[in-house]
Order: C-alpha cells, then structure tokens, then sequence
C-alpha cells in the first residue's frame, strides 16, 4: 500500500501541475489507465450552456488523440448519471452503452466505468469512461475517485487561467502575462546567464484594413496572423503575446539578435505573401517589427528593453514599413 501511496502522490503532482488543457487529458487518461490497468479511455467535457457532451481526449491501447467531437448520450445511462452524479458500473461493452465515434469501442469489454467529474457548486463538467476486464475492487475504486476530484478541480484551474491569461479573440497570451513572463526571463538571465530577445511587431495600416471592410474582417486578420505566428516560432519555447490592439510581442529565451531578426524576416515574408480570407480576393497585409535582446550583463531593466525593442518597432515605421530593425 506505501508504494501505492507514493505513486499517487506523483500522479497528484503531475496532474495538479498542469494548466494545459490537452496535456491535463493526456496526463490524465495516462495516470487512470496506470491505475485501473485499463487500455481504453476517454475523457469527456460538458458545455452546460449548450448542454453537450464532447470527446475531448482519448486513450486506445496506449496511444492518445484528441478528437473534440461532440457525443450523443441523450438515451445512453450517462443521460442518468448526469443527474446522480454518481460513479456507475455498466455490465455492457462501450459500443452498445453510449455513441462514442471513433477508436474508443470495442467489443470484448464486459464492463463499463463511467466516473463524473464534479466541479464547484456541485456541477458537472465531464466525465471519465474507462473499459475494465472485470469490476474494480474498493480499495482501488477509492484511488480512482481521489483522482477524478482531483482532474475536477484542475480542469477548472485551468479554465479559469485560461480565462485569465489568453485572449479570446487570437488565442494568444495577454499582456499582463506577457509582462510576467518578460521579467521572469530577465531575472533568469541576470542570475544565471544566456540571453533572450522580444519581438515587438504592427500590423502597417490596419486602421484601413477596418474602415474599408469592417470589424469583423479585421478580426479575421488578426486570428489568422496569430495562427501564423503560433506555427513559425519554436513550440513550447517562444512565447507569443497579444501586445495590444494589432500588436503582437514575441520573448524568445536564449535566442540572440541575430536569431530574433531571422525569425522577423520569416514572419515578415511569410505574412506579405499570406492570402487573408474573407473577401472575394484575397487581402494583402504587412508587419513591421522592432526587436531587442540582452544577456545576463546587460544593465537593462525590463521598461528599458521594451522601449529598446519599441523604438526599433517605430524606426521600421518610419523606414517605410514591412520592415524588421534591430
């Protein structure tokens, strides 16, 4: 039992740690299927807005997708089940108990356990569905509802940092935590060592792009953009930020000026010659940037190498615009 012990307590760790939504359903199907030595899972996420089911993450003989597809369980005993919020064991397979597409079925399984998830104020936010040889003894049973609580409570952590942090409109972190993150980097560099750059970058006359075709085109430039900047720089590495209305800010940790001007040149280039969607011909949209980088001996504050990058962002205005300047 000691050693079931402590392998909770790390499972807990990961799981709690973990405000990414699609890491906290992998990390999750991952840590239920360790416990319950079950090789086909789901996880489930309820909209009580919209008072749907959706498929968010799945577990099917150890390999994991995401398939964000909405499920019917009007008519399965998951209908009941949202009402008791109750874990319920089905003698059935998992075809024949609920409508789930795709890899999750299958029909060797002999049981079915379904586990709600239970958020504040006692609500329903998903559910876990796992397929199980044979039932699962209380002891083990006991384990698996702390951790459902657990996903709850962290599945909501993570909502609500979400919320906190990234924009609603491009997907993309917000100011404030692009300020934080900033003087995290600086105060790592300045203790440890290496170097970091940021990107400050404008959409040239995008006042135009909206009094000629409207609002609602010049969102649609501005999500399109920031997918853009999401797909060129470094996954999981850089780290890009809505800076203001038609600003976007990039930090690129232990990357010098020289990388930062290529990685400016590329987002440049590759946004001059993207076709923006929404009117019968494509529209053509430009960027000029400013960049600034500085190394652990740099006197810099971090006011200071915001205004650093700034100016350069107002000298490639200045030059004539689609232009990067360091």
């Amino acid at each position: 039992m000691n050693i079931t012990l402590e392998t909770l307590n790390y499972a807990t760790r990961q799981i709690a740690s973990e405000l990414d939504p699609a890491l906290l359903t992998q990390r999750t199907l991952d840590t239920l299927s360790d416990f319950s030595k079950s090789r086909n899972l789901a996880l489930l996420t309820y909209n009580d807005g919209r008072k749907e089911l959706y498929l968010t993450g799945t577990l099917k003989n150890g390999e994991f997708t995401q398939p964000g597809t909405m499920v019917q369980f009007k008519g399965t005993p998951v209908q009941n089940m949202l009402a008791l919020k109750q874990v319920t064991q089905f003698p059935l397979d998992l075809k024949k108990s609920f409508a789930f597409p795709g890899p999750i079925q299958s029909d060797s399984s002999e049981q079915c356990l379904c586990m709600p998830l239970i958020g504040t104020e006692n609500q329903f936010i998903g559910l876990i569905v796992m397929e199980i040889a044979q039932p699962i003894n209380p002891e083990n049973m006991q384990v698996l509802r702390v951790l459902s609580t657990l996903v709850a409570t962290t599945m909501e952590n993570a909502r609500l940092f979400r919320l906190a942090t990234v924009d609603g409109l491009t997907g993309l972190y917000v100011r404030r935590y692009f300020d934080i993150r900033l003087k995290e980097e600086v105060a790592r560099i300045k203790r440890h060592g290496g170097v970091v750059s940021i990107l400050i970058t404008d959409i040239d006359h995008f006042k135009l792009v909206n009094d000629r075709y409207g609002h609602q085109q010049g969102d649609m430039v501005l999500r399109e953009l920031a997918q853009l900047f999401q797909q060129l720089v470094r996954q999981d590495i850089d780290i890009v930020c809505r800076y203001g209305g038609e600003e976007f800010v990039i930090i690129m940790p232990g990357t010098g000026s020289e990388g930062a001007a290529l990685l400016g040149e590329r987002l440049r280039n590759t946004c001059q010659n993207y076709p923006f969607s929404g009117q019968d011909i494509p529209l053509s949209v430009t960027i000029s940037g400013g960049i600034a980088s500085m190394t652990g001996e740099d006197d810099f504050t971090v006011r200071n190498f915001i205004k650093t990058a700034d100016d350069n962002l107002y000298q490639a205005k200045a030059g004539g615009r689609n232009n990067i300047c360091v």
